[in-house]
């Protein structure tokens, strides 16, 4: 891949990265509730799940989610009922114990750290729309010739910047004079974080 080229898809990848969605507001979520650490954890873990999808796409596989429909509409009923739990729990939504609340045995405030990157990790991996993102920008740059190398650096472009962007986000988000003002209106963001993903599920679920 000429250097150029590679300027192209990085400039694109970190537009796509940029662009406002529910996995901003997750991972703001998690680092004002949880601290730096778990905020960074779970963008690197959004990032791996980015990377699943490029790599997929890349090597031509994930062509499979346009020509078989109920996959792609199964992964999507997945990712807004993913997207819905999250919500519902924000919004104060009890589960019985035995259930998917993972935090059921844990302070609210101080969850494992393998908690935050399940979280940051299916936030990316149940979005089909990653997929179809990079079905859409990688076709306009993966070369008939191109050998596993390049196909490769371009799959982890695209994870290296989504990791990064969201843990730049994590780190502001985390400063002294940032997370006083997220603890002091805490309740009411995590309410409105939780109306958010919950009318981004049903939006996704009604439009199926």
């Amino acid at each position: 891949m000429e250097f150029t080229a590679w300027l192209s898809l990085l400039a694109i990848c970190t537009l796509g990265a940029m662009s406002p969605g529910p996995s901003i507001a997750i991972i703001i979520q998690i680092t004002a509730q949880r601290g730096r650490g778990q905020g960074i954890t779970a963008s690197i873990a959004h990032g791996i799940g980015v990377a699943c999808y490029a790599f997929l796409a890349v090597l031509g596989l994930a062509v499979a989610l346009e020509q078989y429909p109920l996959l792609f509409q199964t992964l999507q009923l997945l990712g807004a009922a993913f997207l819905a739990f999250l919500g519902l729990k924000a919004l104060g939504v009890q589960w019985p114990k035995g259930h998917i609340d993972d935090n059921s045995q844990q302070p609210a405030h101080s969850p494992s750290s393998s908690n935050s990157f399940i979280v940051g990790f299916l936030t990316a991996a149940l979005n089909p729309k990653v997929a179809l993102f990079f079905i859409a920008l990688f076709s306009q740059f993966v070369r008939p010739e191109a050998g596993i190398l390049e196909k490769t650096m371009m799959a982890s472009t695209a994870a290296i910047v989504d990791a990064l962007w969201y843990s730049i986000v994590a780190m502001v988000v985390s400063k002294d004079h940032v997370a006083s003002k997220f603890s002091r209106y805490s309740p009411v963001l995590e309410k409105i974080f939780g109306v958010l993903l919950v009318a981004v599920a049903i939006r996704v679920a009604w439009g199926m």
